[in-house]
């Protein structure tokens, strides 16, 4: 019975047998295939990358060729043209220009080494940068001025005074220091403080010619992206603009001859309107505390106006507009109103309108200048020394005060040569109203400033910088001052500044 048993198994076992065998020969050929299949794409992909290869190594070969031929090409044609005269200017200014970047990468090398070393702490742990002009004037002078360094009026020739001085002066040297502070309201707030040497109580002793620490100017800022707060000890609005002069840093160039920047405290306002990308306006509102005006010759103060009573100071506005590059074209026009009160107790009024104009020609020229219409200028710089007239009136032979009319203006042209030459020549004149003299009858007096009646001058010198940070500058001026009746005072004057910018 268990013999029968094995037997029918292995009947069955001999009938499943091929079924078996067929599947797995079915499975290995299925297996077999998916292998063929992706050793297939696996070659066809060596093959593209090497097509590729080829043709990128034909295209490398066929460039080389190229550059060997323009290579080739351009040996021949250094060799079959000799260099000519401006090959070789062209070959020293590139020279000259290295020269430069070289200096210039050296300078900023420095100023890497100064940023690695310990700063200068400070209380309100902001940085800190100090920054200067150490400035040496040697001056020889022939005629009488007002001040001997850097004089502003051409005086008379009399027995107390020479006709012709030569000295040296370091007055004018620049000291100051900037710095950068928190945000507040989303502005950045930053100050700035310049110190000069120029005030000294007695011209005859040794310390005139060192000078004594004075106030230059002073800043103090929060500036928005299009918005400005300013309040400091600075330039009026209605005069932006200055000429380049490094005979006369201690004050403005050309002051009391047609430049209206007296220094003085004020509070200003700025807004910026960018019209495109090469236009952009600015809109300026400030208030004025003018200093004493010119010489102290009528015993007369600064008092506000009627609406000024209630200690509002006198008012200044100006808009510009730039266009161009680099603001190549600058436009301007400013207004300016106070008062001041004489000793008789009659409030004058102190105004004045202004333009100012900046062009820039081939980038290598730029014409610029101020021109003014006021009353009661002295304080700003203007008005033949002089905010009023005191005198007696022809009509009635009452002692009468009036605010003296004045206009003037400068304009320089300014040629760069070069990054190391500039060259720069000026004029400038204010003058006060001939009829405002004529309707008085004047004391007799023999101070010269105040029967002066207009202040012409005229500049030109050379800017040199043989290195980054060294200046010399060779300086011709000429000053004619004319008088109420008699001829005019002239006086010419001769300057070499040299200085150290740090």
């Amino acid at each position: 019975m268990k013999r029968s048993r094995h037997w029918i198994a292995a009947c069955v076992l001999a009938q499943l047998a091929p079924l078996l065998l067929g599947q797995t020969a079915v499975q290995a050929d299925a297996a077999s295939s998916q292998e063929d299949a992706r050793y297939r794409q696996i070659d066809e992909r060596l093959n593209d990358l090497t097509s590729e290869l080829e043709r990128t190594r034909g295209e490398l070969t066929a460039a080389v060729d190229e550059i060997h031929q323009l290579r080739a090409e351009l040996e021949r044609t250094k060799a079959a043209s000799a260099p000519d005269a401006s090959a070789e200017i062209a070959a020293v200014k590139l020279s000259e220009e290295v020269a430069r970047i070289r200096e210039d990468q050296d300078a900023i090398q420095e100023q890497v080494k100064v940023h690695e070393q310990d700063k200068v702490e400070t209380l309100s742990r902001y940085r800190l940068w100090i920054n200067g002009l150490i400035l040496f004037n040697a001056f020889a002078n022939r005629g009488t001025v007002d001040i001997p360094d850097l004089a502003n009026i051409a005086l008379p020739v009399t027995s107390q005074a020479e006709d012709s001085a030569v000295g040296a002066s370091v007055r004018q040297t620049i000291l100051g220091v900037n710095a950068n502070g928190p945000h507040l309201f989303g502005a950045q707030s930053s100050a700035d403080l310049n110190m000069d040497f120029f005030s000294s109580e007695d011209a005859g002793s040794y310390p005139a010619a060192s000078g004594s620490a004075r106030i230059h100017t002073a800043h103090f800022k929060l500036e928005w992206p299009h918005d400005l707060i300013e309040v400091g000890f600075t330039e009026p609005l209605i005069s932006p603009l200055s000429p380049t002069s490094y005979a006369s840093v201690a004050q403005p160039p050309m002051s009391w001859a047609g430049n209206l920047s007296a220094w003085a405290p004020q509070i200003k306002f700025e807004h910026r309107l960018q019209l495109s990308d090469t236009n952009s306006m600015a809109l300026e509102a400030g208030l004025w505390d003018a200093g004493y005006g010119g010489t102290n010759l009528y015993n007369y103060l600064p008092l506000p106006s009627d609406y000024e009573s209630e200690k509002w100071p006198a008012v200044e506005s100006h808009i510009s507009w730039r266009a161009g590059a680099d603001s190549r074209f600058q436009i301007g026009l400013g207004g300016y109103r106070g008062a001041l009160k004489t000793k008789f107790g009659r409030t004058i009024p102190s105004w004045a309108l202004s333009t100012d104009l900046s062009l820039r020609l081939l980038s290598k020229i730029l014409i610029a200048g101020e021109f003014y219409r006021g009353s009661s200028l002295a304080g700003l710089g203007g008005g033949s020394h002089k905010d009023i007239l005191i005198g007696t009136d022809p009509s009635t032979g009452a002692i009468r005060s009036i605010g003296l009319n004045a206009a003037g203006g400068w304009t320089q042209l300014k040629l760069n040569f070069s990054p190391v030459v500039e060259f720069n020549a000026a004029y400038g004149q204010d003058g006060g109203y001939g009829s405002d003299f004529r309707s008085l009858e004047l004391t007799g007096t023999s101070n010269p400033i105040s029967t002066l009646t207009r202040n012409q001058m005229v500049t030109g010198n050379f800017i040199l910088r043989p290195k980054t940070y060294l200046v010399l500058s060779p300086e011709y001026r000429r000053i004619l001052s004319g008088q109420l009746s008699g001829t005019s005072n002239v006086a010419n004057l001769f300057t070499i500044s040299a200085g150290y910018i740090f």
